[in-house]
């Protein structure tokens, strides 16, 4: 079966390496509609209950990201997607804020990816290769059949999931990771220094602490390399993220999420 790209952002989450930790990027939800802006939002649809006559709200608009709508459905799908990742970890009591902070992160991101024509999309076996990884992840699929076609299948349909649902949001993670890699990638520099203090200020004392014997630098030293240079994008990803929001990019429509914050 052929797959089909979303262009839009959603899936929204958010995450395999450690600068998504750092950030954003853990679970992925599908952005249903767009908008021209906040001024011009359509009424928030309702459905007249028969028996009791009062209006019961079905979806909403909760943020505008740029022409971009986020639904409230979004950030329930973003949260149900994390928790399908890490069902051993306790849902927060800000749980609906982090999931919408994520989306309107990826949202940026995929709206600044598209003004790069050049940039090339991930290709079908790197999507299927994390959706691998992905069911490794997953707790519950030890006891799922998760190994089979069918097995996943009806796993992920006990969670409100299909396939193409996954494939889409792990589709649009790689395309996130790989333009954040290719953005801010090859402007950081990691020097000897650096590794060589990371070494002897961070990972010397967690040997010690775990009364192990602390590997040499030099065997070790790709690796400090790497988490530098997480940590490095992370902080330069962070820096971009708030700049766009504080242009104008992003506006807060539902009350309750207030606190998120957007453009003043």
């Amino acid at each position: 079966m052929e797959r089909q790209s979303n262009p839009k952002i959603g899936w929204h989450g958010f995450l395999a390496r450690r600068v998504v930790v750092a950030g954003m990027l853990m679970a992925m939800a599908c952005v249903a509609a767009t908008v021209l802006g906040a001024q011009s939002l359509p009424p928030k649809p309702k459905i007249e209950d028969s028996q009791t006559a009062q209006s019961v709200e079905l979806d909403h608009v909760v943020a505008v990201v740029g022409d971009q709508a986020i639904l409230q459905s979004d950030v329930e799908d973003e949260m149900r997607f994390t928790t399908l990742q890490s069902a051993d970890i306790p849902m927060s009591k800000d749980a609906p804020q982090r999931a919408l902070n994520r989306l309107i992160d990826r949202a940026l991101i995929e709206k600044e990816r598209a003004l790069q024509p050049s940039f090339s999309a991930v290709s079908d076996a790197q999507v299927e290769q994390s959706i691998v990884e992905l069911k490794k992840n997953i707790l519950a699929c030890a006891h799922a059949a998760c190994s089979t076609d069918k097995g996943w299948t009806d796993f992920l349909q006990t969670q409100g999931f299909t396939e193409q649902d996954i494939y889409v949001r792990m589709q649009e993670r790689l395309q996130v990771l790989k333009f954040i890699d290719w953005r801010f990638g090859s402007t950081v520099r990691i020097s000897k220094k650096e590794v060589q203090a990371y070494y002897q200020q961070v990972l010397l004392p967690q040997f010690a602490l775990a009364k192990t014997p602390a590997p040499a630098v030099t065997k070790i030293e790709t690796r400090i390399r790497q988490i530098l240079l997480e940590q490095h994008i992370a902080g330069l990803l962070d820096g971009w993220l708030k700049s766009l929001r504080s242009e104008g990019e992003v506006h807060i429509v539902d009350p309750a999420y207030a606190s998120v914050g957007g453009a003043s």
